[in-house]
């Protein structure tokens, strides 16, 4: 339901968008899918011209109208290189090293970004996750007024009783390793704004944690219930409950015998995980075990749109990644 809805969206208003893992087979066939189905009015992926033609020869992949970008060969290396001494004045010393740097496909296309060459950039199919957030935080930077630098996953794919019709937000699992109670707290606040004034959910969030309303205790479980107490000072305009196991949060007759009188009553479309090793090993879970489809991380409070990906998503992860970037692009 969720993904046709956003490609019917993608179709009405498409965007441009830059792919930085150009030699990848899957960012290739992607690029491709995207392009044909009319989601984006433009498509550039990056990496070496001679590498990406062979393989799309070898792999009959139609690359026809897709604009390809090799850094060394571009006339728009030393200006996006200027740019990058600009940004990383304290990093680069010479136009030199500022353009050796900007060679790297990851780099180059964070400044095209920046740059506003195209609306979305998509990276991480082979770069790992730090380096593709560490490009992103580097050249394309936060955005105070969009909020807090952090991120959130679209899990579709659900049964349709779990969730908002089988989808929910999760965070943060990409950006903030171990968040404290106000970090946590604006992360919440965030992302079910998120959910519900972008993607139209009836936002039911739950701060997760190992306890349930005092079934458990320790320094962990007060980190969370003091996330509570900072969110409440932030006034959401949202359902929200704290210090829920992920089962009380998920399942009604479950929330009800261990938290009685709960505000989300079992039905939570948001999930905040109290650090990114839990959130992150969670995703990966319900993805794989569950056959749910995991979205993203699409990063929030930068100044463009920008998504990492997992290094085991598939094509169709990719595509399905920028039709949420897109819609949310469009409508944050």
């Amino acid at each position: 339901m969720w993904l046709e809805k956003f490609k019917e969206h993608a179709k009405g208003s498409p965007l441009s968008v830059i792919l930085s893992e150009g030699e990848d087979l899957r960012v290739m066939g992607a690029a491709g899918d995207i392009l044909r189905a009319g989601y984006a009015t433009q498509v550039t992926i990056i990496g070496n011209t001679e590498i990406i033609k062979t393989r799309a020869i070898e792999h009959d992949i139609d690359l026809g109208g897709i604009n390809v970008l090799e850094p060394q060969k571009s006339e728009l290396l030393d200006t996006l290189a200027q740019r990058l001494l600009e940004l990383r004045s304290a990093e680069f010393t010479t136009l030199e090293s500022a353009r050796e740097r900007a060679c790297n496909a990851l780099v180059f296309g964070a400044l095209l970004h920046e740059s506003g060459y195209a609306d979305i950039h998509i990276s991480g199919a082979v770069q790992t996750s730090a380096a593709v957030i560490r490009a992103f935080f580097h050249i394309i930077k936060q955005n105070r007024k969009e909020g807090m630098a952090a991120s959130f996953f679209f899990m579709d794919g659900l049964d349709p009783r779990w969730g908002q019709n089988g989808a929910m937000l999760f965070a943060d699992c990409a950006v903030n390793i171990d968040p404290g109670p106000k970090q946590l707290a604006r992360i919440a606040n965030q992302t079910g704004n998120i959910a519900k004034k972008v993607f139209g959910f009836d936002t039911k969030l739950s701060l997760l944690s190992y306890s349930t309303k005092g079934s458990g205790e320790g320094e962990l479980v007060e980190a969370v219930l003091e996330a509570g107490r900072e969110l409440e000072k932030l006034q959401p305009g949202f359902t929200w409950e704290v210090e829920m196991q992920a089962d009380a949060a998920i399942i009604p007759e479950v929330g009800d015998r261990k938290a009685p009188g709960n505000a989300v009553k079992g039905q939570s479309n948001v999930l905040i995980f109290p650090d990114l090793q839990s959130g992150n090993i969670a995703y990966k879970l319900v993805e794989r075990l569950a056959g749910a489809r995991a979205y993203g991380p699409i990063m929030v409070g930068l100044n463009k749109t920008a998504t990492d990906l997992s290094r085991g998503c598939s094509r169709d992860d990719i595509t399905g990644t920028f039709l949420v970037a897109s819609y949310y692009h469009l409508k944050k």
